[in-house]
């Protein structure tokens, strides 16, 4: 019997742990880490690394054109308020701290339509938010050209009648300069393409 109750108490203890380890870690605060902007000529895109990542909203206000970004209970670990880039689509990236939320707001030239989705943690431990500014509100994208593939068949190899190979063998044969070499051996002349063209 002690040892289904030392078993007992053991559970007991580990199950208290698991859930003081569960409360702490539902207790942290998620921390934005990290903002990468990458541009082409399609799409600008912004990279958000958050780590313990809770909730966070996505939208986009006009008059001046902004898409914001509302992080909840998170805290702010990037070194800049204001940055500015030279981008067709992204203007500038301000960051605003509050009590219970981090409100990161991308400002746009002009009115620019996006999409945004999340990617799973990286080596770092870090959640993805992707953030991607695309074409003008009301412009469809330009649709990249595809190539074409143009398939050429091969021709089958150009075969010569028989008739044309034995006539050829027999000018061959009537030509002086190959009838001292026929007089040695011509049934390998004959017999090879060497001469037909």
């Amino acid at each position: 019997m002690r040892t289904f109750s030392n078993i007992k108490k053991l559970l007991t203890v580990l199950l208290a742990v698991a859930l003081m380890l569960n409360a702490s870690y539902a207790v942290a605060k998620a921390e934005l880490a990290n903002v990468r902007v990458g541009q082409k000529i399609d799409k600008t895109r912004i990279v958000f690394d958050i780590k313990q990542n809770h909730r966070f909203k996505v939208y986009k206000l006009n008059n001046p054109s902004r898409v914001v970004v509302d992080f909840y209970k998170t805290e702010n670990e990037l070194n800049f308020k204001n940055k500015h880039y030279t981008d067709s689509r992204l203007y500038r990236v301000r960051v605003k701290d509050s009590k219970n939320q981090l409100r990161v707001i991308l400002d746009l030239h002009k009115n620019f339509d996006y999409n945004y989705f999340t990617l799973a943690k990286n080596k770092a431990g870090a959640e993805r938010l992707v953030v991607d500014l695309t074409h003008l509100v009301g412009h469809k994208p330009i649709a990249k050209t595809s190539k074409k593939v143009v398939e050429t068949k091969s021709r089958p190899a150009v075969t010569q009648p028989r008739k044309i190979k034995q006539n050829v063998a027999k000018e061959v044969r009537a030509n002086p300069v190959t009838q001292s070499l026929l007089s040695k051996d011509s049934s390998v002349l004959v017999k090879s393409d060497l001469f037909v063209v």
